[in-house]
């Protein structure tokens, strides 16, 4: 068994950084276009993955599947496997709690979400630019299943003692 990935903390600012990086560097599972460029990215999760981290943020700590969009309108898919891959790491996205997103309670943890974090519309606050971030429960079923089914098999594959 291969020993446990290190743990590395993202917020939404440094995350697009690293994505962008990986896309210059040609680490994506495809390679962009010269003039393509990463236009979002959407992030699953399920609710039992998520902590409140020490200074009042959504520590999602389990990234089971992502979808990276591009300007020329190519998607591309990881799977948890490839996320880990991906970021040499395991990656750990912080987000800020507001009153339209925090950490799920209860049932909701037993939920999946799903973070759209958007490359293009830099918002400026403060004097800050940051880049807009959007949580939505999953309601596909069959997406839920899909997913799930993937990252199961990923940890098998794997043989990992990260469980479901």
């Amino acid at each position: 068994m291969s020993a446990q990935p290190s743990t590395k903390y993202f917020s939404p600012t440094k995350f697009v950084k690293a994505m962008d990086e990986f896309a210059k560097e040609n680490k994506l599972p495809r390679k962009l276009d010269k003039d393509e460029l990463i236009r979002f990215v959407h992030v699953w999760y399920r609710g039992s993955d998520t902590y409140e981290g020490k200074f009042d943020d959504i520590q999602i700590r389990k990234l089971i599947y992502m979808k990276i969009g591009t300007t020329h309108r190519k998607n591309i898919f990881l799977k948890y496997n490839q996320i880990l891959e991906l970021f040499e790491s395991k990656p750990v996205l912080c987000i800020r709690q507001n009153m339209f997103r925090s950490v799920p309670r209860g049932k909701d943890r037993e939920k999946m979400y799903l973070v759209d974090i958007d490359f293009v519309e830099q918002e400026a606050s403060s004097g800050f630019n940051y880049y807009p971030v959007e949580i939505y429960e999953e309601k596909s079923k069959s997406r839920i299943k899909t997913i799930e089914k993937q990252f199961k098999n990923d940890l098998s594959d794997k043989s990992d003692s990260d469980t479901v």
